[in-house]
């Protein structure tokens, strides 16, 4: 660590509360969740540029390098920052969040705590109103308003500035000030960010490894990773707007007034590709889905990738059945012993598939899968049996084409999953309950916090379908349980991974 004074201090959270000893068995059935926000990495090395002292620690992660990982004692001895920064992205951090919000505030009441993210934007109201813990929230876009705040809380400016920093959420007294949310992020303020350098981050060596947890693969942190990953920013934004999803067109427009994409350049995100592999990283993750921006952006990443002869593997999670042309290209270019295409298919019924958001055919879907094994492609297929229209009978159908693949497709190169949805705040279905014919649990922040809390030691199969916070309506509990048996029985008979 560095010798100089400590501007500020970033911790990402875990799911679960402050204080739980990672070498509790319970907690060998606890989703990592050790991801951090992409956003957060090009706004730590902002401020570093700025010429401020930053350290960051992501908690779930330091917890699979060493069970007896203590975060009070690793805070307090990184020192007194003028500022904590804790982001709140997903809402399955919305517990671990306000935790160790209040642990900063145990160890130095008088530094404040700064959070963002979509789910600390979604709700700063309530958050503010009801945790003394937090003093700051970022809603939307953060680039701008985060440079401003940090300027007046690292020195540079006065209290009486905080009704001029967009996007900005405050206490005056004890009144929630909410200024106005004017800031969007541009393609040149993403292009200005570094989405690259972790060594901010403690142990940023074995962040993004890439090991076998059971038989599930997982980004976790690894003395000998299989292989080591990095998630790349893109851009910002989606064209789609999904029932299901909190991140679609609609709701970037709510949180951020973006409407559409707002893309970095190809020369920049390839500048980023080239120094994370320089660095031994042997995969990068997509942050956006290049065959849904467009064939002009696909072809121009491909091509600069190809020209500068860096072959790296890639992870790009396809939202549509991308073409042959894409795919064809993507292994001309990419690594593929270190590569992965997702497929979200949602359901194996068409009419299902095609209610959420996904109109390919069954008979389109084996025409890219004989591609893709004659390409030699890793892939890994996505459903969720929880998501409109679906009931057993859908499910029935699910497993046919599943059984299916796993016959076309080599064991070697194939995962599966089939997980229940939890209702994404912003998503379509969270808004509009009624129009989707659904009974929601899951309507404040407080619910969030709530449901997080008391599932943070679930073992997955035990919590299962039966807290994912909206119920639809006419279905019943039963069916919803033979639905997921009978997925259970179909992934322990496979000889692929399945989930």
């Amino acid at each position: 660590m560095s010798d100089r004074p400590l501007d500020i201090l970033y911790i990402h959270p875990a799911k679960q509360r402050v204080g739980f000893p990672f070498g509790d068995p319970r907690l060998s059935y606890l989703t990592p969740f050790t991801i951090m926000p992409v956003g957060i990495v090009g706004l730590i090395n902002m401020l570093r540029a700025e010429g401020l002292e930053v350290r960051g620690v992501n908690y779930p992660a330091e917890g699979f390098i060493d069970p007896t990982f203590d975060l009070r004692a690793w805070l307090q001895g990184a020192g007194i920052p003028r500022a904590y920064l804790v982001d709140l992205h997903w809402y399955e951090h919305s517990f671990g969040a306000l935790d160790v919000a209040a642990l900063c505030k145990a160890i130095s009441p008088r530094t404040p705590v700064v959070i963002g993210g979509l789910t600390a934007s979604l709700f700063s109201r309530e958050i503010l109103e009801r945790s003394p813990h937090v003093d700051y929230v970022l809603r939307g876009d953060a680039e701008a308003p985060l440079r401003e705040l940090t300027g007046i809380l690292c020195g540079g400016g006065t209290s009486g500035d905080l009704a001029s920093i967009p996007n900005l959420s405050w206490r005056d007294g004890d009144h929630v000030v909410e200024n106005e949310r004017s800031y969007c992020a541009s393609p040149a303020d993403l292009d200005a960010l570094d989405y690259a350098s972790l060594d901010w981050l403690a142990h940023p060596g074995r962040y993004g490894g890439f090991q076998y947890v059971g038989r599930r693969e997982q980004f976790i942190p690894a003395d000998e990773p299989r292989y080591r990953a990095h998630w790349l920013c893109l851009g910002r934004g989606c064209v789609h707007n999904c029932d299901f999803c909190g991140g679609g067109s609609e709701s970037h427009a709510l949180i951020a007034g973006r409407r559409g994409f707002v893309l970095r350049s190809i020369g920049k995100v390839v500048d980023e590709m080239e120094a994370l592999h320089s660095r031994g990283i042997h995969q990068i993750a997509l942050t956006l889905d290049p065959a849904v921006i467009g064939e002009a952006y696909w072809q121009a990443l491909l091509a600069e990738m190809s020209h500068r002869g860096l072959r790296v593997g890639l992870y790009n999670e396809a939202f549509q059945l991308p073409s042959d042309a894409f795919l064809e290209a993507l292994a001309e270019v990419a690594d593929l012993e270190h590569s992965q295409l997702a497929l979200s298919l949602i359901s194996g019924d068409e009419g299902v598939r095609r209610r959420n958001g996904k109109p390919f055919s069954n008979h389109e879907l084996f025409e890219r899968l004989r591609t893709l094994r004659r390409l030699k492609m890793p892939l890994a297929i996505y459903y969720s049996f929880n998501l409109p229209g679906q009931n057993e009978a859908s499910l029935r159908r699910t497993l046919f084409v599943s059984q299916q693949i796993g016959r076309l497709y080599p064991a070697r190169l194939l995962m599966m999953y089939n997980q229940p949805h939890t209702l994404d705040p912003c998503s379509p279905m969270s808004r509009s309950p009624d129009d989707h014919d659904l009974d929601i649990a899951l309507n404040s922040f407080q619910d969030y916090y709530d449901y997080c809390r008391r599932t943070a030691l679930e073992k997955p199969g035990v919590q299962g379908i039966d807290d994912r916070g909206f119920r639809w309506r006419g279905r019943t509990r039963e069916e919803e349980h033979r639905m997921q048996a009978l997925w259970t029985a179909f992934g322990r008979s496979q000889r692929f991974l399945c989930f």
